[in-house]
């Protein structure tokens, strides 16, 4: 597992050196400052529409521009703040300037996005893996 920033940058800079992995799964990625990807590899962003720490629309508009088309895809839990699936978080609770929280519901379903997106993994280990949902 690597840090979202470490991979956006992996991405960023297509062709610099192989990437180590075959497919990036992202929870709520900050996208302030990122330029449409270039991406040789699928991409899922997990995002929440209630979050005011990396806005969704953000990542949403990266998704759009990023080639080839279709690449590069976002899921958006509605209700769900930043760190919607870290579950010793309330449901709200201020952080800086921003509102996190935990969203069970989106979390759940999250994770179930997951699944179908790294399917491969997921079939090889028996059903077995539990992130950190």
């Amino acid at each position: 597992m690597v840090t979202w920033r470490a991979v956006l940058v992996a991405l960023a800079e297509p062709g610099r050196r192989p990437l180590p992995f075959t497919r990036a799964a992202l929870f709520y990625p900050d996208c302030r400052t990122l330029e449409p990807l270039k991406t040789t590899v699928p991409v899922l962003m997990l995002l929440g529409a209630e979050d005011d720490m990396t806005p969704s629309r953000l990542c949403e508009d990266v998704s759009r521009r990023s080639t080839p088309p279709g690449m590069v895809t976002t899921v958006v839990y509605p209700g769900a703040r930043h760190a919607f699936d870290v579950p010793e978080l309330p449901a709200k609770m201020r952080y800086g300037l921003a509102t996190i929280g935990h969203h069970p519901q989106a979390a759940a379903a999250a994770w179930e996005e997951l699944q179908r997106f790294l399917g491969l993994w997921h079939r090889l280990l028996g059903g077995s893996w539990r992130g950190g949902v």
